[in-house]
């Protein structure tokens, strides 16, 4: 295989941040920020994304009146986390398979 061949094969930075932005980006449904990428193979790459989100659940009784004596629920903010690996295929493509999420 010549080292022109071997490059078509490979998956470069650029194309593998795009995929993984617009992936994290459906997951959250939100702009999210690649927080980092490294190479895992010539054709694979793994990466992170996170964004910032309100719990609408939020946190039960942190809230206090001190008019009415009274305790009330609140929302709360999260930091959430994807991780995803992103894979060149045969055919040109690059695929992105979620790893892990989570927030906290």
């Amino acid at each position: 295989m010549t080292a022109s061949a071997i490059a078509g094969t490979e998956l470069s930075y650029a194309p593998a941040k795009r995929a993984m932005q617009s992936k994290a980006d459906r997951f959250a449904g939100k702009r999210t920020k690649i927080t980092y990428m490294f190479h895992l193979k010539p054709t694979v790459y793994s990466g992170r994304a996170e964004w910032d989100r309100v719990d609408p659940t939020g946190c039960k009784g942190c809230g206090y009146d001190p008019a009415t004596g009274n305790f009330y629920d609140t929302p709360s903010d999260e930091s959430c986390s994807v991780s995803m690996v992103a894979k060149k295929l045969a055919s040109g493509q690059i695929r992105v398979r979620v790893e892990d999420s989570y927030c906290i």
